[in-house]
């Protein structure tokens, strides 16, 4: 009777060995390389600079007729640049802040970091000062920014482009695989009325870019 106790004894402890040990937290955080987060906060970055632009070359080329000039849109494109700066600004004073503020233990929703997640803040943190300090060094160089300007103005014409073969040029082509153009106006009686319709819709595109362009700033104010 011993023995056998001792072996079932002996069996137990075994078991109890051999017992898989419980899987505790989460698995690691995968960043991606720095220099990939930096590139894509600087495409995002411009991308805006250059939205902003565009907006603002339709509402006076279109809206107010006046004759494109890179040299007309510097103030606007630097006036971009610096909003883009100040936010870049604030978000990492933001996440330190945040990652100074971090407790131990496990976080209770989305918004509560906490100690597992300074690696992430802190690498949030660099990204952002690094990609400020690349556009503050880029705009003081004033190609770059009539680079910028010149994408933007790219960007308005395919736009506007756009907008004339939806309104002025789809018309012909509804009944015909290929677009036949009246070879006068003597042709075309209603090209001028047509026309007019353009000028119209240009207009409306002007006013709805000068709108969008206000709520882009009031959005960027209440960040």
């Amino acid at each position: 009777m011993m023995f056998r106790w001792r072996r079932k004894s002996r069996t137990a402890s075994t078991s109890q060995q051999t017992k898989p040990k419980k899987k505790t937290g989460l698995p690691p955080v995968i960043f991606p390389e720095l220099s990939e987060a930096i590139d894509d906060g600087i495409l995002l970055a411009l991308r805006i600079v250059r939205l902003d632009v565009k907006n603002a070359i339709i509402k006076r080329t279109v809206g107010e007729k006046v004759p494109f000039a890179a040299a007309d849109y510097r103030d606007a494109a630097n006036a971009s640049l610096d909003r883009v700066l100040k936010e870049l600004r604030y978000s990492a004073e933001r996440v330190a802040g945040v990652r100074d503020r971090a407790r131990p233990g496990r976080s209770l929703s989305a918004h509560d970091y906490r100690h597992a997640d300074i690696e992430t803040l802190s690498f949030r943190e660099r990204a952002s000062q690094a990609v400020s300090e690349r556009i503050e060094a880029d705009r003081e160089d004033e190609a770059y920014v009539d680079g910028l300007i010149e994408r933007a103005r790219a960007d308005a014409w395919t736009e506007i482009s756009a907008h004339i073969e939806r309104e002025l040029l789809d018309p012909w082509s509804k009944d015909s695989p290929r677009m036949q153009l009246p070879s006068s106006p003597e042709d075309d009686p209603e090209r001028g009325e047509r026309f007019d319709d353009l000028e119209k819709e240009l207009r409306k595109l002007a006013r709805e870019a000068k709108i969008q362009e206000r709520r882009d700033a009031k959005q960027r104010e209440r960040s």
